[in-house]
């Protein structure tokens, strides 16, 4: 099970090194820029620790996403049913785990308390967000519930509410499941857009 804390509350020893292989995009958000944006709080971003050894990182920050009707009926619709065009949000601004520590499920429970941190948020906040960099990102999200958003570029989101009314009965049908789990059952529930739903 991943440990999460607050950004470099713990540094680990060859740190920047294991950031380095990953290229320096990664790692001059993280030694660099993710500091900066904690001070003028644009972000906040979280260590993840698995048997107390660094392996990877996320951010969060305040979003939102302009959602275009593709259609007449479905801008009527939205008005009649007072759901805002541009709902709030969080942006997933990063989410990375280092090489060695792929492939074991680490992504998807970083996910999950990505969410579950956005779901206990003291504000309104209906979805996340994420700008995948690449084809196989966007396929790691889209297997957890995640929506391309029209007109927005490479830009998804997740239907928070969406969630937690389908956790319920995933909950109730697999117990014993771990969270990750449970978020992928969730995902292969998905199979109609959470915005055209909620106006069918």
């Amino acid at each position: 099970m991943l440990i999460v804390r607050a950004y470099r509350v713990i540094r680990p020893r060859g740190l920047p090194v294991l950031l380095k292989e990953q290229g320096d995009p990664i790692a001059k958000f993280y030694l660099h820029d993710a500091g900066l944006y904690e001070r003028q709080r644009l972000c906040r971003t979280y260590d993840l620790l698995f048997e107390h050894q660094w392996c990877g990182f996320f951010s969060l920050s305040n979003h939102t996403l302009k959602i275009q009707a593709t259609a007449q009926w479905m801008s009527e619709l939205m008005r009649k049913k007072n759901i805002p065009r541009e709902p709030p949000g969080i942006l997933l601004s990063q989410l990375f785990i280092c090489e060695a520590m792929r492939g074991k499920g680490h992504g998807a429970e970083a996910l999950w308390h990505a969410i579950r941190f956005c779901l206990k948020s003291p504000a309104g906040c209906r979805i996340l967000v994420v700008d995948p960099l690449d084809d196989q990102t966007k396929n790691f999200y889209k297997k957890f519930g995640w929506y391309s958003a029209r007109g927005t570029g490479k830009k998804m989101y997740f239907d928070l509410l969406r969630y937690e009314e389908t956790m319920r009965e995933v909950r109730r049908l697999y117990p014993a499941e771990s969270p990750a789990n449970q978020l992928k059952i969730f995902g292969k529930m998905e199979t109609v857009e959470p915005l055209q739903r909620s106006l069918i």
